[in-house]
């Protein structure tokens, strides 16, 4: 009699589809740390995000370093520059702080709409450092540049 091997199980339901970025829109990323350790080395990042801005010409609208996630709210010319940032951003940054891997998976990321699905998704940022008590005031939110800098108290 033939013995009956057992079919695994999917990882996923659904097809595996192209990660959705737009050109017009801004878009939503977080960058999710194994350890906690990117609070401490918060001024490293924000040097490292705005070395991305300046070499790759993304338009930062928010960012928010939390202890082991970061939130950007970016705008991208094309789908290679969003992705050869991101790539730099990440790699840059696990060298820097982590001397190796830092991150846990693949960058999070969604369209955000102009007008109201903005405003949610800043405010969104800003109430998520609110709740981790990284600050606890509007005066702790800077605006430089047009861009809306968040979690820069403590």
């Amino acid at each position: 009699m033939k013995q009956l091997t057992l079919l695994r199980e999917k990882k996923y339901s659904g097809r595996k589809t192209v990660r959705p970025i737009s050109t017009r829109h801004y878009n939503h990323v977080v960058l999710k740390a194994r350890v906690p350790i990117l609070r401490r080395h918060a001024p490293a990042v924000r040097g490292l995000v705005r070395e991305t801005q300046d070499r790759f010409g993304i338009r930062l609208r928010a960012l928010a370093v939390m202890p082991d996630h970061v939130h950007l709210i970016v705008q991208v010319g094309s789908r290679t520059q969003f992705q050869n940032a991101l790539r730099f951003l990440a790699g840059m940054t696990a060298l820097k702080i982590a001397h190796g891997k830092l991150w846990l998976k693949r960058a999070w990321s969604r369209v955000v709409r102009s007008g109201r699905d903005q405003w949610n998704a800043e405010m969104y940022v800003w109430r998520n450092t609110l709740k981790a008590g990284i600050f606890s005031e509007w005066d702790s939110v800077e605006i430089r540049g047009g861009v809306l800098w968040m979690g820069t108290g403590k």
